[in-house]
């Protein structure tokens, strides 16, 4: 087993949306630091990634500024314990009327854990193989998949035992630094 560590993404704070992300003990980089990371390497030689990448991150800066309630009305894809980015081809279809920038939803998979409408808790991912129905069959996302659920059941769990507590509102959490999460 891997242990994490919670961290929040100040640079990744909004009005009415705040993201987190899991760093597992002695990286470097945090899971999603290491999610874009890649996709950005992976895309600076294939064009289709590099949209993609572009997309995805519109879609967390849209859900975050834009959607006032994007876990209720369903803009994450449940894939087990955990979630998924982009939202289901429904609802980016309804979403991308009202745009002004049309967002696609693609073969990349960001893994994720949203809480409620004010906290999501980002994991890592990649490109899943169009060949590959099922997200843990994929040999490139199937892994994240697995630990992103794992995860997930993890922090559900330390909800339960009190040691992650939402503040006031219930528009953010409240834990240890140390607090440490197995994967």
């Amino acid at each position: 087993m891997n242990n994490f560590v919670l961290e929040s993404l100040p640079q990744w704070e909004f009005r009415n949306l705040r993201y987190f992300t899991v760093r597992r003990n002695g990286a470097a980089r945090n899971e999603f630091e290491d999610f874009l990371e890649r996709m950005e390497a992976k895309g600076k030689n294939n064009s289709e990634i590099e949209k993609e990448l572009d997309h995805m991150i519109t879609w967390l800066e849209r859900i975050a500024e834009d959607v006032r309630k994007p876990y209720t009305n369903g803009y994450f894809r449940f894939e087990g314990a955990a979630s998924a980015l982009p939202p289901p081809t429904f609802k980016a279809k309804a979403q991308n009327r009202f745009a002004s920038e049309e967002l696609g939803t693609g073969q990349m998979r960001l893994y994720c854990l949203p809480l409620n409408d004010h906290v999501v808790v980002l994991f890592n991912g990649d490109v899943k193989s169009p060949k590959v129905r099922a997200a843990q069959d994929c040999p490139a996302v199937g892994p994240h998949f697995k630990r992103a659920n794992k995860l997930a059941r993890s922090i559900n769990d330390a909800f339960t035992a009190g040691d992650i507590t939402w503040t006031k509102g219930r528009t953010d959490i409240h834990y240890e630094r140390d607090l440490e999460l197995e994967a």
